[in-house]
């Protein structure tokens, strides 16, 4: 069966789509649907197999999230040597903020200078895109108490992301 499998991926690049339960992968006139619960449907021209899973689908696993999995990436091909300090630093800033700012200008202060210029700036740079996101760029827009409750987060997010960075 995986050889078959493995023969259709290889002769020519497959479409591959993903649906609710299910991943369809198309190779000519051959389509294999693989389901949640383990079960293989081939259907092709001269062959027709349906394999039945054991009906027990694997529990959904946590959505991936854009923000955590890009700092880890970069982290992992920093060459800083001191990026451990660096980011142990970084997470404390953040961990440390208070929401309790008139201004968006407020909470950019308490990050302001924590670590030299240059410092881990990969990092710095894709946490600062969320943080605009989050804030916009009126460095005298008030906070809200909707902005708050979403700032309090994503900064528990990005010092808990950074602390378990190894």
């Amino acid at each position: 069966m995986n050889a078959v499998i493995c023969f259709l991926l290889i002769a020519a690049p497959p479409q591959i789509r993903v649906e609710a339960g299910k991943t369809i992968i198309t190779q000519g006139g051959t389509t294999i649907t693989l389901t949640a619960d383990g079960g293989i449907k081939i259907l092709g021209p001269t062959l027709d197999l349906i394999v039945p899973g054991d009906g027990i689908a694997p529990p959904p696993g946590p959505r991936p999230d854009a923000l955590v999995d890009s700092i880890r990436s970069i982290y992992g091909g920093l060459l800083e040597p001191q990026k451990a300090a660096d980011v142990a630093t970084l997470a404390r800033a953040y961990r440390a903020a208070t929401w309790d700012g008139l201004t968006t200008a407020t909470i950019a202060d308490q990050l302001r200078g924590k670590l030299p210029a240059g410092r881990i700036a990969p990092i710095r740079e894709r946490i600062g895109v969320e943080v605009k996101a989050l804030l916009g760029d009126d460095p005298g827009a008030p906070i809200t108490e909707e902005v708050r409750a979403k700032g309090k987060a994503l900064f528990a997010k990005i010092a808990t992301t950074l602390e378990g960075l190894r």
